[in-house]
């Protein structure tokens, strides 16, 4: 069973983390572009990004908010030119929401980033250790 010490220890991992992520997305040169998108922005432009074209419907569930929540966030990113809303060619009452060429730039950069960044977490791993965080992994996204 999880322990009090458990919870303790993955907060102050958590917290080291987060520290040792923000310090390298501050030496990056994408942080004129960072410093204009909120966190949701980001996490918007990564949720359409993995997939190309994509409902409202499939980036609320995958942000998993209301399917409302995330227009807001859309038009904010039209006006900021990262994303373009566009009718279905199969079904024209379909929305779909694909990166510019702007977009998918940013994207590109913000996964390199957190490749880098796991990379630099992860190599402290041994190969063993390695195959329980991703059996662990596995497990949290299977139950939550």
């Amino acid at each position: 069973m999880i322990k009090r010490e458990d919870i303790e220890l993955i907060e102050r991992v958590s917290i080291k983390a987060q520290r040792a992520l923000n310090s390298i997305l501050r030496v990056k040169k994408l942080e004129e572009d960072l410093d204009k998108l909120t966190r949701k922005e980001i996490q918007t432009i990564f949720t359409i990004g993995s997939k190309g074209n994509r409902t409202m419907g499939d980036i609320a569930s995958c942000l998993g908010v209301a399917i409302s929540t995330p227009v807001t966030t859309i038009d904010r990113l039209i006006k900021k030119e990262y994303v373009l809303r566009k009718v279905g060619e199969e079904d024209r009452r379909q929305v779909l929401v694909s990166l510019t060429e702007k977009g998918n730039d940013l994207y590109d950069k913000l996964l390199e980033i957190r490749l880098s960044n796991m990379e630099l977490i992860l190599n402290s791993f041994s190969e063993e250790e390695m195959h329980m965080f991703r059996v662990i992994l596995r497990k949290l996204d299977r139950e939550l």
